[in-house]
């Protein structure tokens, strides 16, 4: 995924990336995917999860500056 934590985070990220063999770029419109989290539980269910490990990744390099 690219892109998520930007979403999730309501925010904008610029990040490079670079495919180690042939790949295909699929974009979500934002209203798209806000639909299908409303409609299908497991997939809310798994951004609640991405949103949750960005907070402990968060949480723990705020602790190493404490």
């Amino acid at each position: 995924f690219l892109g998520e934590e930007a979403f999730f985070l309501d925010g904008i990220r610029h990040e490079d990336v670079r495919a180690s063999s042939t790949a295909k770029l699929i974009v979500i419109p934002e209203e798209i995917f806000l639909r299908l989290l409303e409609r299908n539980p497991q997939v809310s269910k798994k951004a609640l999860s991405e949103i949750n490990g960005y907070f402990a990744k968060f949480s723990n390099l705020y602790g190493e500056f404490i």
